[in-house]
């Protein structure tokens, strides 16, 4: 569980990031952060459901992208 929590962490931080960059008038690369926001957001959707699971899988801090 430990390893999955990491994992989607990580994701939910690279979806952060590569959005602020996609936005940022002075990226070398906007539309590919851009590429690389969605791509984020799709894997972090399509994993949503392992809040099916129970608790221990998924903390609820910060789940704003999970709702979507």
């Amino acid at each position: 569980m430990s390893t999955a929590r990491t994992a989607m962490t990580a994701m939910k931080e690279m979806h952060r990031a590569t959005t602020f960059e996609a936005g940022n008038p002075r990226s070398i690369a906007c539309k590919e952060f851009a590429a690389m926001a969605k791509a984020a957001d799709e894997c972090i959707t399509r994993v949503a459901d392992i809040d099916t699971v129970g608790p221990q899988a998924v903390r609820h801090e910060n789940t704003s992208l999970l709702a979507r």
